[in-house]
């Protein structure tokens, strides 16, 4: 009896047992829950390496007008035969810088070729004065000998030598750099001399014609006092109003004085003054 009843709860835990497996599901472990880790992104410098452009503009255009400027008064005074390769060449590189794009820097290219463009205008320049420079002393010291031939020196010695200083002057500024300039010195110094020669030439012709007539008078005078001598001899004795023929009627210019002497000047402007190397 003991054992049935036994066998019955052993039974009976058995089938619970087994109900409570085969009816119940186990529950799956829940899995980790993963937190969002949330990164900022820091943002990376990056160092960027600067070229520095430089800008050329303001020289680069200053040389360009500059150019222009030279090469027009060239064509306009018609220098350009003077130094025709020095011209040929800038004129090259002024068309050259023609078609430049005026949006995009100038770059030291380009300003070396305006600069060069402006150097070799500047050439030109330079040839002409400086021929014509020569020329005009020559003028110059031609009037000066003009001037000279009246004995300028003497009877307008202030007038005289502020033309003398004005070719002097000329000769300093040819030496040194400054033909330009010096053109104009001659040009005055050549306009001073002619202008001596002018008007002492005409007071002399004038005072030669008083002086012509003076002796006209004088021998009509004679004439008329042989035939009165001839009707009424007086003798030996001078007649007042009645001037002999040989008597000096200007005084006598002394051209003997140091400090008179005309300034003698060279013909050449490389003797007077040295040529420019």
């Amino acid at each position: 009896m003991i054992r049935r009843r036994f066998f019955a709860s052993l039974l009976s835990v058995t089938g619970a047992f087994a109900f409570i497996s085969c009816g119940s599901t186990p529950q799956e472990e829940p899995a980790p829950v993963q937190e969002e880790v949330i990164v900022e992104e820091v943002p990376q410098v990056v160092e960027e390496t600067v070229v520095e452009v430089k800008d050329n503009s303001e020289a680069y255009l200053a040389a360009l007008a500059d150019a222009k400027a030279k090469k027009e008064r060239i064509d306009r005074e018609g220098f350009a035969s003077y130094d025709q390769k020095s011209y040929d060449n800038g004129a090259q590189l002024l068309e050259g810088l023609s078609g430049a794009d005026p949006v995009v820097l100038p770059g030291d290219n380009q300003l070396k070729q305006a600069q060069e463009a402006s150097a070799s205008f500047d050439a030109v320049l330079k040839a002409a004065f400086r021929s014509l420079a020569k020329d005009a002393r020559k003028k110059a010291v031609a009037a000066k000998k003009d001037a000279d031939s009246v004995k300028a020196a003497v009877s307008r010695k202030a007038d005289y030598d502020s033309a003398v200083k004005l070719v002097k002057d000329g000769d300093s500024q040819f030496v040194t750099g400054g033909a330009e300039q010096a053109v104009t010195s001659y040009e005055k110094a050549a306009a001073s001399f002619t202008s001596l020669y002018e008007d002492i030439f005409e007071r002399r012709a004038k005072a030669q014609k008083a002086i012509e007539e003076a002796k006209k008078r004088v021998a009509e005078s004679e004439s008329n006092a042989v035939a009165a001598d001839d009707e009424f001899p007086l003798g030996d004795k001078a007649v007042e109003g009645i001037v002999d023929e040989n008597t000096q009627l200007l005084e006598a210019d002394d051209f003997t004085s140091q400090e008179n002497a005309a300034v003698v000047l060279s013909d050449d402007i490389a003797e007077e003054a040295g040529e420019e190397k």
